[in-house]
């Protein structure tokens, strides 16, 4: 199963300096989380479940510059989960093509219940699906 995902730089994420925007790292950091959400079906039990996870905060660290039309590799990893599920840290890590790390986000967030706009525990089997997800991730590294 697929947890590292490959994109293009488009010119629209390119600035006056001819490298990634800093909107364009968080684009890219983003859509890593979501083909990895949709690739490990955890789309499909948030809807069940009508939840889905919220970010409080994300930090962003600049490595290297990375280039129009460079193949980029996004790896999100789940850093921190609390024993309960209910809290997160996540990292994703943006590496060029040539191998190098060029940044890495770091994000602390929960889960929303739709009904509720409320913080709240997530279902068991979220929960061990998220697990599952992590220990695949673990032998995955690409640091």
């Amino acid at each position: 199963m697929i947890v590292d995902f490959h994109y293009k730089v488009a010119k629209e994420f390119i600035d006056l300096n001819h490298h990634l925007t800093e909107t364009g790292y968080y684009h890219y950091a983003i859509q890593g989380i979501w083909d990895l959400n949709k690739e490990h079906k955890l789309i499909d039990l948030y809807e069940k479940y009508k939840i889905g996870p919220i970010i409080f905060d994300t930090q962003i660290f600049f490595q290297k510059e990375v280039f129009e039309n460079e193949m980029i590799t996004v790896s999100p990893r789940l850093k921190f989960i609390s024993n309960d599920g209910r809290k997160w840290q996540r990292t994703i890590k943006i590496f060029r093509e040539n191998g190098g790390q060029s940044a890495h986000l770091l994000s602390n967030g929960a889960y929303l219940s739709h009904p509720t706009r409320k913080v709240v525990t997530p279902p068991k089997e979220i929960v061990d699906a998220i697990s599952n997800l992590n220990a695949l991730m673990e032998n995955h590294n690409l640091d």
